[in-house]
């Protein structure tokens, strides 16, 4: 299966389970550090804001799974977005500040943040600013 296809997947998706499948397959053939930025942005564009909403807001877990597994799985998409310089100044990113801010307050989350080179605060602090972010 191509890249195309599993985003034609991801954009078509009509439950959170389709969107789910189809992100963890775009996971396996696009790797965050070897996409270049149309790749990125097509995943930007496919994705969908509110499926990641709801990943960070999401209480409940697969039996299992950690309860934060669906945030984890969030922040490392945002993260994965925060490397391009111009999506990390996009308004949905820079939306999830306040989100990513209390998450980072939350004890059981904490250490991956730190564990994680990859945060997606780092990637606003380490950004020339070019506009007004709040």
């Amino acid at each position: 299966m191509d890249s195309s296809r599993c985003l034609k997947l991801l954009k078509n998706a009509k439950t959170d389970n389709e969107r789910m499948a189809a992100l963890l397959l775009v996971t396996k053939l696009v790797k965050s550090n070897e996409a270049d930025q149309v790749t990125r942005r097509k995943v930007f564009d496919a994705i969908g804001f509110s499926f990641l909403n709801r990943l960070l807001s999401t209480r409940s877990a697969p039996e299992g799974c950690s309860e934060t597994v669906y945030q984890k799985i969030a922040v490392a998409v945002l993260a994965s977005f925060c490397t391009d310089p111009e999506l990390v100044l996009h308004p949905q990113i820079t939306g999830k500040i306040p989100v990513l801010n209390k998450l980072i307050t939350a004890v059981c989350v904490i250490m991956v943040f730190v564990n994680n080179n990859n945060h997606p605060l780092l990637f606003f602090a380490a950004t020339p600013v070019r506009k007004t972010v709040f």
